[in-house]
């Protein structure tokens, strides 16, 4: 299923190698290991005024994920 195009997500900010960069600056190298190998597991957050969004929900999938490759 594609997803539509959404224009809130265009100021995004992205944590990227230990900074926190616009959505248009943030990069991962194609040399990275997770680009290389796809061995990596990731979950996006969204931090909004009152705090982050569904956290536990979040981290949990994060944790599946890490163990149904085996991390």
């Amino acid at each position: 299923m594609l997803q539509q195009y959404n224009s809130e997500n265009d100021n995004l900010i992205i944590y990227v190698g230990g900074e926190l960069l616009p959505r248009k600056e943030a990069k991962v190298s194609v040399f990275d290991s997770l680009v290389q190998g796809g061995d990596g597991v990731w979950e996006g957050l969204r931090l909004y005024k009152e705090g982050l969004y569904c956290l536990d929900r979040h981290l949990n999938r994060l944790v599946e994920s890490a163990h149904a490759l085996a991390f």
